[in-house]
């Protein structure tokens, strides 16, 4: 079943722990949407792709007569866990490496593959690609000379316009050329975007342990949307294991909404009308969020907030005054609102 809406992410199980080839899918809803890069994806496939969960139909996708679709718009990124601890993904920077607890504050459909021999697979494709791990993955002695590897933007534009099936030539020559690079035959890794990506590890990993693909798919005509529609509709390989976030988290959960508010409030678009204080803040609390430590984002938070944590807290932040919050600004005020109720401030 495609998740298209928020209400169905939210029946989902959470996931506490992932395992070496889980396939994440994050998803961007109206409620929970950050940015305009986030709107724009999301959006964007849904203009030109379609979308069957919410009734509306692509300008110009090749699938957009088909009845039963599974993949919807609010697919917005791609990754796969290389253990339970961290991911693999192709961002701006190409391919890295980054810890799971990193992404507490998004969310993301856990997909887990059936097939243990093919989900490792995939995990040697997604270490072999990454710059982290190539080196250990082709056994050489050496920082092997590389070139390519960066984010392929064009590729990602273009996904929505190019077939998802598996072509014959084409396809098998690309897939080819990411398992040379793996083991190193080749020195040139191809070019990627996010959900290229991520099926990209899963049919390159299945090609070179079986011999064929697993999917039958084109990764790079790969959008996040169809690569839902592809998981959803194999089920003897793949299974929706639930979703991954923090939204259980009540520290992180209150952080998030205070910022929210903050930021939906009119004088927020005024660039004039943010104290230094207020802007410092709010940049060094989502950064922390980022990270995912919740003893340093309450250390900063208390700072912020000229008050101390109800329990005990191994480190401590030193902040000097003019950092601090006024109890006047606004940003002090939704903080306060959205961390009053959790007890985990005292003073408030």
């Amino acid at each position: 079943m495609a998740i298209g809406t928020y209400r169905e992410y939210q029946h989902l199980t959470r996931i506490t722990d992932l395992e070496a080839g889980d396939l994440l899918l994050k998803k961007v809803f109206p409620e929970t949407c950050k940015g305009a890069v986030e709107w724009g994806i999301t959006q964007g496939q849904r203009l030109f792709s379609g979308d069957n969960t919410i009734k509306t139909g692509g300008l110009f996708s090749r699938e957009k007569f088909r009845i039963a679709f599974n993949g919807s718009h609010t697919s917005e990124h791609a990754a796969v866990a290389i253990s339970a601890d961290e991911l693999a993904e192709a961002v701006g920077e190409g391919v890295i490496t980054a810890s799971v607890r990193g992404r507490r504050d998004e969310r993301y459909c856990v997909y887990r593959c059936l097939n243990v021999d093919l989900r490792n697979a995939a995990v040697m494709i997604a270490k072999g690609l990454s710059s982290a791990y190539h080196n250990m993955i082709t056994g050489s002695p050496e920082v092997r000379n590389t070139t390519g590897g960066k984010y392929s933007v064009k590729g990602a534009l273009a996904s929505n316009f190019r077939s998802q099936q598996f072509q014959q030539g084409a396809t098998h020559a690309y897939l080819t050329h990411v398992v040379d690079y793996v083991y190193g035959v080749r020195h040139d890794r191809p070019n990627m975007f996010c959900s290229e990506f991520a099926m990209t590890c899963y049919e390159a990993g299945s090609l070179a342990a079986f011999g064929k693909t697993a999917f039958g798919t084109n990764p790079i005509g790969m959008s996040p949307m169809f690569m839902e529609d592809v998981l959803n509709s194999r089920p003897d390989l793949m299974a929706l294991a639930g979703k991954y976030d923090s939204e259980n988290d009540v520290l992180f959960s209150a952080v998030e909404a205070g910022l929210r508010n903050y930021k939906n409030r009119k004088h927020f678009w005024n660039r004039l009308g943010i104290s230094e204080a207020s802007k410092r803040a709010s940049e060094v609390l989502q950064n922390l969020m980022h990270i995912g430590d919740n003893d340093y984002l309450l250390a900063a938070l208390a700072a912020f907030l000229s008050t101390t944590p109800t329990g005990p807290l191994s480190i401590r932040c030193n902040m000097s005054e003019d950092w601090r919050l006024s109890p006047d600004s606004s940003l002090y005020g939704d903080l306060v609102a959205q961390m009053k109720p959790t007890g985990l401030l005292a003073g408030l």
